[in-house]
């Protein structure tokens, strides 16, 4: 994350913007999302106010397909499973 503020008596801004990322629990599954944001206000007398604001967001994740496996999917089958089980075959 990183942000900037500031401004005079009659205009003030603020710009932000971020990122983060996040690995799955499976293999191959991952978060990434970048926010902006920036602000922009200006008054010319103290009874009015004009000002601005824009907001972008992106997010993508991969996920492991789960319908090649079972209509429940794998973290279901994963979770129901006896804890005495062997995870290999």
């Amino acid at each position: 994350e990183l942000s900037v503020g500031g401004g005079q008596d009659k205009l003030n801004y603020y710009v932000s913007g971020g990122y983060f990322s996040q690995d799955g629990i499976m293999i191959n599954s991952k978060f990434d999302r970048i926010t902006t944001r920036a602000n922009v206000e200006y008054r010319p007398t103290s009874r009015f106010k004009l000002g601005n604001t824009f907001t972008y967001s992106r997010s993508t994740s991969n996920r492991v397909s789960e319908s090649n496996i079972d209509s429940r999917g794998v973290i279901f089958r994963t979770l129901t499973r006896p804890p005495t089980e062997s995870p290999y075959d």
